[in-house]
């Protein structure tokens, strides 16, 4: 008889769009791992909290304290809501919680996701399982990219998987192994564009659609050394800031901008492609349909964009099945993603009975 575990999964990521929870049931049986979701909900965040998460980045830890207990309290109630809401009380076995990441610098050593889970489990009488970045750090990885493990366990009829998100990753299955890394960044980038004419992201890509390409800048992005590096890689905001928005802080049309990172990024992730495989494309940027017909330009791979629960919500399903391997003491983190010395069971158990 298989055994479901009941997991909630918390997702909050670079774009600071909001909060994206799944509660999925997750089972082993004959040597394949299988899921079930059973409901999902966005939260999406005002203004005024993608602001004190924007500031964190330049305040002190009394700040970043602070904005984790905001976080975890804003976080608690929505999944209280949740559970109310899908009749979900008395069922649920834990929950798996990424956080949200300020930092991240693996090549000084250090990331840094803020949520306070002892008050989380507290306020929901739910254990938690977070902090899965910084061991994969501590045994010389990347800490990034997570979700891979999914990819690899889950989504077995796909030959790849490709996310874009706030920033573009891939997993590509080689036999029973896969290899997984960051692209390029995205809708991070996107946004802040968009948000240069009123609009919080561009819709369909409409406004990108709309511009002309600028070649000299085009060509510039295309020329940073990380694209010429081997896997693991990963990156974080501050490599943007200091590598990216410094080539975009220029009198040329927004619109043209929007146009010439789209394509960018359509470039990046068309030449990481591999030939003639079929792939799921998940995050917000799979409903970014101009972005996708500029990655079909440059791959002849197959794209299948076509499960919107999975668009939306995969990344927050799998921090949910990291969590059920956690409590399973199975690996959850592969060396062979992160650069990490050995595969390991990353997280920290959060609980207040």
């Amino acid at each position: 008889m298989r055994h479901k575990q009941r997991i909630i999964g918390l997702m909050s990521g670079t774009s600071l769009d909001g909060l994206d929870i799944c509660c999925a049931d997750f089972w082993h049986e004959h040597n394949v791992y299988n899921y079930d979701i059973i409901a999902t909900q966005s939260l999406p965040y005002s203004s005024e909290i993608q602001d004190k998460i924007h500031r964190g980045f330049t305040q002190p830890k009394a700040y970043l304290t602070q904005l984790g207990v905001e976080l975890s309290q804003l976080w608690s109630n929505a999944v209280n809501l949740f559970i109310r809401k899908h009749g979900l009380q008395g069922s649920i076995d834990a929950i798996g919680s990424h956080g949200q990441t300020i930092f991240h610098r693996p090549d000084l050593g250090y990331t840094v996701q803020v949520g306070d889970h002892l008050l989380m489990s507290y306020l929901t009488q739910l254990p938690i399982y977070a902090e899965f970045r910084q061991a994969d750090i501590v045994l010389g990885g990347q800490g990034a990219p997570l979700v891979p493990i999914g990819d690899l366990l889950l989504f077995h009829t796909y030959d790849f998987c490709l996310n874009i998100g706030g920033f573009s990753n891939l997993s590509i299955k080689q036999h029973s192994e896969i290899i997984a890394y960051d692209i390029c960044p995205a809708n991070f980038v996107l946004n802040l564009l968009s948000q240069r004419i009123g609009t919080p992201y561009d819709k369909g890509g409409q406004q990108a659609q709309s511009g002309h390409l600028i070649p000299k800048l085009f060509h510039q992005l295309n020329q940073h050394p990380f694209f010429a590096l081997s896997p693991p890689k990963s990156l974080g905001r501050e490599w943007v800031e200091q590598y990216i928005l410094s080539e975009l802080k220029t009198d040329y049309n927004t619109h043209d901008l929007l146009h010439t990172y789209t394509e960018h990024i359509a470039y990046q992730i068309g030449k990481a492609l591999p030939d003639n495989a079929s792939g799921l494309v998940t995050g917000g940027g799979a409903f970014n349909h101009y972005l996708i017909q500029r990655i079909k330009t440059y791959s002849n791979s197959d794209l299948d964009c076509s499960h919107h629960q999975l668009i939306e919500f995969k990344e927050a399903l799998v921090f949910g099945f990291i969590a059920y391997l956690k409590r399973n003491h199975k690996p959850n983190i592969l060396s062979s993603v992160t650069g990490a010395s050995k595969d390991h069971s990353a997280g920290v158990l959060f609980q207040v009975s």
